[in-house]
């Protein structure tokens, strides 16, 4: 059965249709994405690319300007970058300069990954063509959900310490648990009070002060009297300068071995280190020193001796210092004696 003109037209009809439709989804589809306009290829590197993909968008403040041309490692193994190549439009390349940045954003509900980069500022120089755009590494979450588990371990432990001072607290124990204990209410209304008398106190002697009362008030009130302690205190400290320099003057003096005290001085420090005089003995004599040194360890024996015999003994000298009534009697009779030999 040989086809119809009717039924050749219609499929023909259908056939150009589906070119035209066919056409104007390329069309469109490369005009969104500006496949037919002339391209530039630039680099970026990231340390990590978190699901970045070949064909990702690349929008510049928000305008696409191209798409990402390929993902891949360093040639230097040392280097842990992934080096990004990406096309942009000729015609926005001059906007691509020095300072512009390059960030992986995410965009709509699944969270597909693309790049934003910044216009960059005008006083900056244009990047040239395959030059090398600086780029901010994404933030990492995985390990941002990490730290926040030894956040929420810390949160916990500090959490833990707070109960145990409240508990402590609560319990009458440490400062805290002083200041909040109801059985040191009443200090506390105490001190309370005795603040509050200190602070009116203060405030009257302030008030005083102000209307020129008393010496602090005439001191800071009346300009005279303050003038006149400012004078006295002066004259004051002026006199006690001179004192001062008075003395380093007889002490330089001294020193040098003039003045009378001076000479003295110095004529005394001779004897000593001639050995003249008890001073100089002991000094300079180790013979003479040990023999004082042994006599006056006797006389010191000696009198222990006399006062332990005193203190403990039943002589007269000893009723006289430890028995009074026997000493008011004896002086007694003294004085009746006195009396009676004057007669």
């Amino acid at each position: 059965m040989k086809p119809t003109p009717t039924l050749q037209i219609k499929v023909g009809l259908l056939i150009v249709t589906a070119l035209i439709i066919l056409g104007a989804t390329i069309f469109l589809m490369g005009k969104e994405r500006r496949l037919f306009e002339n391209k530039v290829l630039f680099e970026i590197r990231f340390s990590r690319t978190i699901g970045l993909r070949e064909g990702a968008p690349i929008s510049l403040t928000g305008v696409r300007v191209g798409s990402v041309e390929s993902l891949t490692f360093s040639p230097d193994v040392q280097d842990n970058h992934i080096v990004v190549q990406v096309k942009l439009v000729s015609a926005v390349a001059p906007r691509i300069r020095k300072d512009t940045v390059a960030r992986i954003r995410t965009q709509g509900v699944l969270g597909d990954k693309y790049i934003e980069l910044s216009g960059g500022s005008p006083d900056s120089e244009p990047l040239p063509a395959g030059g090398l755009i600086a780029a901010v590494d994404p933030i990492d979450y995985e390990a941002l959900l990490g730290e926040g588990g030894d956040l929420v371990q810390n949160i916990a432990a500090v959490v833990g310490s707070l109960r145990a001072i409240l508990q402590s607290a609560e319990e009458g124990k440490g400062l805290l648990g002083q200041i909040v204990a109801p059985q040191h209410e009443r200090k506390w209304t105490e001190t309370a009070n005795s603040l509050r008398s200190a602070s009116t106190s203060l405030k009257n002697i302030l008030q005083s002060v102000e209307k020129g009362e008393g010496l602090m008030g005439q001191l800071v009130r009346n300009k005279e009297t303050g003038q006149a302690v400012m004078e006295d205190l002066r004259a004051g400290l002026h006199q006690l300068r001179s004192a001062a320099e008075s003395l380093q003057k007889t002490a330089q003096k001294i020193e040098r071995g003039e003045g009378t005290l001076g000479t003295s001085l110095q004529k005394t420090a001779q004897k000593i280190e001639r050995g003249e005089g008890t001073l100089g003995t002991l000094i300079q004599d180790p013979h003479a020193g040990k023999e004082i040194l042994t006599n006056l360890r006797r006389s010191a024996s000696n009198l222990e001796s006399v006062t332990r015999q005193l203190r403990e003994g039943d002589g007269v000298l000893h009723r006289l210092i430890m028995d009074k009534p026997y000493a008011d009697r004896l002086l007694g009779h003294l004085e009746k004696t006195t009396k009676d030999l004057a007669q």
